[in-house]
């Protein structure tokens, strides 16, 4: 926990407020909760704030104080306020030290490496070469392959089956690029994997950022998927070999990803949804959507601008000879 007096600082700021109030953490508006920071800089972020449960704001000078919530002051640049603010969490991340509880029945191969602080379910069988970071909690009756990479503060449910080559909590692709300057933005929320999950051989999850990156209950990722940080999927989804969702996205319930698909960043896919192979989402996706194309739309009108096209391109090849 960090006061909030010492990001000020670091920020070069003022506050607004209780200068002993406590940041566990960063976060988003729509994310956050009470104890952790939030910026709101631009004139929608302002006019949001009342539906925020953060007690502690990042903002412009001489914005109008309308809320019961502890503000810093400052003319840094959102990057800027990233940086700093990340910073100042991980110099004083205080972590809660598990007990390092690996139950009798547990079936490690011998060439497992495990950290401390370490909890490992009844049942759990993990294979050669995976390497168990700091802080992991592991579930009941899970399968672990082998070279599987699971990082710092990771959650993982009961009875998920993780296959060969598998890295859990990698760093997320979130930098912040000024002129030389590449600072990558370290993810301190981690990623929870829910119960009866299965995920696909050499498949990549981010941690998060702003919010835990989370894989919903029943979930079947294939083999080459890629997730990016701060995404949360819902219960029963689908998602084929060699897909890929941005960061900052929320999947619905029941949704059905086939083979390479992409989804662009911080957008909203409903419950019920079926994307097909090769589309590319760029847009929020309504429940119960069917959608294909490059960009993804209506699967049906996709498929009749295709025939389409189709037919003018026979007509013209007619036409020529």
């Amino acid at each position: 926990m960090v006061e909030i007096k010492k990001i000020a600082e670091l920020l070069e700021g003022v506050v607004i407020g209780n200068e002993s109030f406590k940041i566990s953490g960063m976060s988003t508006l729509e994310w956050a909760e009470e104890e952790e920071i939030v910026y709101a800089l631009t004139d929608k972020e302002l006019r949001n704030l009342n539906q925020t449960k953060s007690k502690a704001i990042v903002t412009r000078p001489f914005f109008s104080l309308g809320s019961k919530k502890n503000f810093i002051f400052t003319e840094k640049s959102k990057e800027d306020i990233l940086i700093l603010v990340t910073q100042a969490l991980e110099e004083n991340n205080a972590k809660v030290t598990l007990e390092r509880k690996i139950n009798e029945d547990v079936k490690l191969h011998k060439m497992t490496i495990l950290e401390e602080n370490v909890q490992i379910g009844a049942g759990t069988v993990i294979g050669a070469g995976t390497v168990i970071e700091n802080e992991v909690v592991i579930g009941k009756n899970c399968k672990i392959g082998a070279n599987v990479t699971i990082k710092d503060n990771t959650i993982i449910g009961d009875a998920v089956v993780i296959d060969n080559g598998v890295c859990l909590g990698a760093e997320s692709f979130f930098r912040i690029i000024r002129g030389e300057e590449n600072k990558l933005l370290s993810g301190l929320k981690g990623v929870e994997i829910k119960s009866n999950s299965f995920i696909g051989a050499n498949s990549t999850i981010e941690r998060g950022i702003f919010r835990r990156t989370t894989i919903g209950e029943n979930n079947v990722l294939g083999s080459l998927t890629a997730i990016g940080h701060d995404t949360v999927t819902g219960k029963n989804c689908r998602m084929v070999s060699q897909s890929g969702i941005a960061g900052e996205t929320t999947v619905g319930n029941n949704v059905t990803i086939f083979a390479q698909v992409g989804i662009a960043d911080r957008i909203k896919i409903g419950d019920n949804v079926t994307i097909f192979a090769k589309s590319g989402v760029k847009d929020d996706v309504k429940s119960g959507d069917i959608i294909s194309g490059i960009p993804a739309c209506n699967h049906k009108e996709n498929m009749k601008s295709i025939i389409k096209v189709r037919r003018e391109v026979r007509c013209r090849q007619g036409k020529r000879t």
